[in-house]
């Protein structure tokens, strides 16, 4: 991941573009939020190369939790 914790448990910077995100809900994605509002950090497209990309590690992640949550309630 890019980020570099800020000074509070919800704020991260990112060590490419600059750009600080903060105020992370307990759903959010981190690096979609990053991509959300920084499409052309370097980083991003480097490691993604497209918005794309995201959209299909979206679905991923999400069928993730889906999974998960499935796991913890069977528990």
């Amino acid at each position: 991941m890019s980020f570099i914790l800020g000074l509070s448990y919800d704020l991260v910077l990112c060590f490419c573009c600059g750009i600080d995100l903060k105020d992370f809900s307990y759903t959010d994605i981190p690096l979609l939020e990053h991509a959300k509002h920084s499409e052309k950090c370097p980083f991003l497209l480097d490691h993604f190369g497209s918005q794309e990309a995201l959209e299909r590690y979206k679905v991923t992640f999400s069928i993730f939790l889906c999974l998960s949550s499935l796991l913890v309630f069977l528990d």
